[in-house]
This record gives structure tokens, sequence and C-alpha cells, in this order.
């Protein structure tokens, strides 16, 4: 059973989600889950407030967009009416890898989204 709502807001810097049916820390452990799967490491924080990267920075530096990277900054957070909201917001911009590696970043934002709307 798919817990999303509805996207309260998307732009191509955040990601911001509500989901009902799903307790803080279950929607937590469900993003941690995900993002672990899709390569990403914890590198800041805990789970429900964490930044997670993926990827080399200095190769992304070196190689251009030959080598993705990409970091997020995810906030699991209790809403009214035992909703849960989640936002994910850009931490890199992408301009290491040029006009390739922007839009990188900003197609990883929309794979993560279709992705995250299906927890």
């Amino acid at each position: 059973m798919a817990h999303f709502l509805d996207d309260t807001s998307t732009s191509k810097d955040m990601i911001s989600h509500r989901y009902s049916g799903i307790s803080k820390e279950d929607l937590t452990n469900a993003v941690d889950n995900l993002l672990s799967s899709n390569g990403y490491g914890l590198i800041e924080g805990t789970p429900g407030n964490a930044t997670y990267e993926k990827g080399n920075r200095v190769m992304r530096i070196l190689l251009g967009a030959f080598s993705k990277y990409f970091k997020f900054k995810v906030m699991v957070e209790e809403l009214s009416d035992g909703e849960v909201g989640l936002k994910v917001i850009r931490a890199t911009s992408g301009m290491s890898g040029g006009v390739i590696g922007m839009n990188q970043v900003t197609s990883e934002m929309v794979t993560l989204s279709t992705q995250l709307k299906q927890l």
C-alpha cells in the first residue's frame, strides 16, 4: 500500500512530499533503505535529518560529467493529523560537471521524486 499523498512543493532544488498511514520512523527507515539501495551513503546526521552522498566529489571535479556525484539533504517531520512530511533538498549544483552535470543532478531529483512516491 502506497502512503504517498501529494507533492506539497517540488522544484529543481527541492522535493517536498506528504504521506499518511505511516509513522515517522517507518518513513525514515524506508527513505534510508531506498537511498542506500540506490548507492547513497549517509555522510552527516542521522536518518530522518541527514545528508546523503553518491559518487566521488574529487573525481567529479577532475572528470566533469563523466563522473557522477550527487548530494542531498533529507528531512522527515511529523505533520498534523498523523501525516508525515519529507523534504529532499539538493546540496550540490552539479556545476563541476558543466551543463551536463547540472542536468544529471536535476534528472536525479526527478528519479528520486518518482521513487519516493512509491513509498
